[in-house]
Parts: structure tokens; C-alpha cells; sequence
């Protein structure tokens, strides 16, 4: 679905920066514009449902002591309930992915917060700055994160390295990644100087989205200026088609 009111204004008065937000404008210019600038919303898909749907079956399972095959029909429900009856591959991985959190988390006992939100204004910018966090315990912000391929490394996920160093500084915490797989699961700490390094990056996309906003009138005007090329994975087909028209005066 494309905003209706897309095109009059390069951004609308309710955008707020985000994590999600500079880590695609760094990644695939043209992808968030066609998001944020035209406003397009793409229906989620299956991998972006399984995310959803194992986070969520987690955080039943440690706040209510339930057992693996427990959280794993909470996992498969909760998909299901977001496919909304449509078949998806994923659905076989759900289960198996949310024992492999439980067995990271559980030790761990309880969350305090579970998509915990919070929006600020930060210094040099003119847009508010908005997170919502994963587990958060007292001593560590945890981002879980279901995948078909566990990293053996955070250099092959510099995207999500930064998406917990706005965390860590916004909540002035330490903060980690949990990927799982229907197989095995990988933990990784984030350190300081990975925080403070991507901090930087992701305060310079904003403050650059900031004079796009400033240098183009309508986002229509913005496609004269940036390259299209629809190669990565933000991309679907219904977005491809919009863009192809949008890029096409």
C-alpha cells in the first residue's frame, strides 16, 4: 500500500528516525525511499512473521514457565495466526527456533521489558530518535534474531551491530544479539568500541537523511538524484513495480 499523501512532501510531519530506518537508507537508498519518502508498507512475509512469531512465543514461555513443546505450539499458533491461514515454510522452523532462544534466555529467568519503547529527541537532530527493544534485563539488552544461517561472527552483521548500539545508548546499557536457527543458536556480546563505532555511523545516516529532507521538495524529485537499482532483499515485487514507475519520469 503507498501513502496516499506520498509525493507532496519528501518526509511526512510523523517520521521519526530509527535503527531500521538508517540501516536502509546506508544500505539500499532507493529501497527507503520508496518507503519513507512514498510511504510504501510491504505485508509481512514469512520470515518476517516467523521473527514476530518466535519473539513472541519466548516471551510467553519465560513469563508463564511453559515447557519447549509448550512454547513451540505457542510459536506455530502465533504463526498462524499471522499468516492468517495462508502456507509458508517457515512455519516447520517456529518451533525448534524458539527452544533454541529458551535455552540462552531461560537461565536467565524472566524479562523486565519485552518490546519496550522509548523516543527522544537527540542533540543536532531535528527528527525524534525511536527504539523498541527486545528482552531487556538488568544487566543486558538482548535482540533476538531467527534465521535459516547462524553468523559465526557479528562482522558478517554490522546492520545489527548498529541497530544495538541506538539501543545501548538510548538506554544506557550493555546489549547483545541471540541468533537461532531450527538447529543451533550463537550469542554474541557487543563490545564497547563495536557501540561507540556504530553509534557514530547511524548519527551521521540521520543527521544525512535530515538534508535529503531539507534538499528535496517531494520525494518525486528525490528519484532524479538517486540510483535505482532493486537488487537487495528490501525489495518485492509490488515495490519493484512502484519503483519502476516512479523512477520512470
Amino acid at each position: 500500500v503507498v501513502n496516499s499523501e506520498a509525493g507532496r512532501v519528501m518526509l511526512s510531519d510523523h517520521y521519526m528516525h530509527s535503527a531500521t530506518g538508517a540501516n536502509m537508507m546506508m544500505e539500499d537508498p532507493a529501497a527507503w525511499l520508496v518507503k519513507y519518502g512514498f510511504g510504501y508498507r510491504q505485508e509481512a512475509n514469512g520470515r518476517m512473521n516467523m521473527g514476530l512469531a518466535t519473539e513472541t512465543a519466548t516471551n510467553t514461555a519465560l513469563h508463564n514457565n511453559l515447557s519447549d513443546e509448550e512454547a513451540e505450539a505457542v510459536a506455530v499458533q502465533e504463526f498462524d495466526d499471522l499468516m492468517d491461514g495462508e502456507v509458508a515454510e517457515e512455519r516447520d522452523w517456529v518451533g525448534p527456533i524458539t527452544k533454541n532462544f529458551l535455552e540462552v534466555l531461560r537461565p536467565r529467568g524472566r524479562p523486565l521489558t519485552y518490546q519496550s519503547k522509548r523516543s527522544l529527541h537527540l542533540p543536532g537532530l531535528e527528527r525524534k530518535v525511536i527504539c523498541y527493544t527486545d528482552f531487556g534485563y538488568d544487566d543486558v539488552i538482548i535482540d533476538t534474531k531467527a534465521t535459516k544461517n547462524c553468523p559465526t561472527s557479528l562482522n558478517f552483521k554490522k546492520g545489527n551491530v548498529r541497530q544495538q548500539a541506538v539501543y545501548s545508548k538510548v538506554w544506557d546499557k550493555p546489549v547483545a544479539l541471540l541468533y537461532a536457527t531450527p538447529k543451533k543458536h550463537a550469542y554474541f556480546d557487543v563490545t564497547q568500541d563495536m557501540i561507540d563505532e556504530a553509534w557514530n555511523i547511524m548519527l551521521s545516516a540521520w543527521r544525512r537523511i535530515e538534508r535529503w529532507d531539507r534538499m528535496f521538495a517531494t520525494a518525486d524529485d528525490a528519484t532524479e538524484f538517486i540510483p535505482l537499482n532493486t537488487d537487495s532483499f528490501y525489495w518485492n515485487a509490488e515495490s519493484r513495480g512502484i519503483a519502476i514507475e516512479k523512477w520512470r519520469h
